[in-house]
């Protein structure tokens, strides 16, 4: 398992933090979000896919990746409402 941080722009725009650039600093009205326990199989542009084509929480830093996986599939919480 592997984690993917993105970095949130204030307008939505979604981008990959570089593994070798440290600890991802936000941008100015936007946040910075790492996708943890992502299964080998996923790279990190995949994952970044993945966030693209789903609504993400704005009051986390980190989400589980079968979380966001399932806010992919329709759930409106990633899985807690049931």
């Amino acid at each position: 398992m592997t984690d993917h941080t993105l970095i949130i722009a204030a307008d939505g725009t979604i981008s990959l933090s570089s593994p070798t650039a440290g600890t991802a600093a936000p941008p100015p009205g936007g946040m910075v979000m790492t996708i943890t326990d992502c299964p080998s199989t996923w790279g990190a542009e995949d994952v970044l896919a993945l966030a693209r084509d789903c609504r993400l929480p704005d009051h986390r830093s980190s989400v589980p990746f079968e979380r966001l996986l399932a806010r992919h599939r329709g759930s409106c919480c990633g899985g807690h409402c049931g």
